[in-house]
């Protein structure tokens, strides 16, 4: 089983962007629990909500209580396939539906937390495709805040770096930070073959928006760009290249502009 570092934490901290930075800069393996979300949901034998349901038919606190009973499932199969993924190089697990008291006892964890100010500007940014988009951000800016305060104090229960996110410091130094508290993670991966390593993340993201397009959620279109990760190979390379699915199902190797 691959040595394994989880990056949890609430919406809306940079927590997607310090995992893609990490990955990058030290060669290893990229699981964004969100790029499996169909395929859990196959595994679960739920259908994933139409986004009425998911932000409008519901009170802020049941669709945080919700969030958190489908991350736990979630989470439970990703550490059910860890042990199938080669030992090198090392993982790292992102993602809001990283359950700080659902994780291993000897789990190597960190949990980004956004202050309220900044969670608010980064969520208010993003479109909510619904019959009432207003409502639904609304809402969504009362539940995410509810589901990252209690991860944040189950984290600090279980002993995990909880990390507060406010804007105020780049995504360098935060990973900084973790690097500093990692060391010993990040110093047993071994980049292995890492053009293979990222086709094996492009290809479980575009499973995941397939599927997506499938449900004919307006969001989304098969046709359009999807920003998959670079497959030069390079340790250090952390780029995303937007490509369709036919030019990556074409063949070619995804590669960031200048990079071969």
């Amino acid at each position: 089983m691959p040595e394994t570092l989880f990056v949890g934490g609430g919406t809306g901290g940079g927590r997607t962007t310090l995992a893609r930075l990490l990955a990058g800069r030290h060669g290893l393996r990229l699981l964004p629990i969100d790029a499996f979300w169909y395929e859990h949901a196959e595994r679960s034998g739920e259908t994933p909500s139409p986004p009425d349901l998911a932000w409008l038919e519901r009170a802020p606190g049941a669709q945080a209580a919700d969030f958190e009973r489908v991350s736990r499932l979630m989470l439970g199969y990703v550490l059910e396939d860890l042990p199938s993924l080669p030992g090198q190089p090392a993982v790292l697990v992102e993602g809001p539906q990283v359950v700080p008291d659902a994780l291993p006892e000897d789990a190597r964890a960190v949990f980004l937390i956004p202050t309220p100010e900044f969670q608010h500007a980064n969520l208010s940014a993003r479109p909510m495709t619904t019959s009432d988009p207003a409502q639904a951000l609304a809402n969504r800016l009362v539940k995410d805040p509810l589901y990252a305060d209690r991860v944040a104090e189950v984290a600090r229960e279980r002993g995990f770096s909880v990390i507060a996110v406010d804007g105020t410091r780049p995504p360098e130094a935060i990973a900084a930070q973790v690097e500093r508290e990692f060391r010993d993670f990040f110093a047993a991966s071994q980049p292995v073959d890492l053009t293979a390593v990222r086709r094996w993340e492009n290809e479980k993201i575009a499973r995941n928006v397939r599927a997506w397009a499938a449900t004919g959620d307006r969001r989304t279109r098969a046709e359009m760009p999807v920003p998959f990760a670079c497959e030069c190979g390079r340790v250090g390379c952390g780029e995303r290249a937007p490509r369709t699915l036919a030019a990556l199902d074409a063949g070619e190797p995804v590669l960031a502009e200048g990079h071969a």
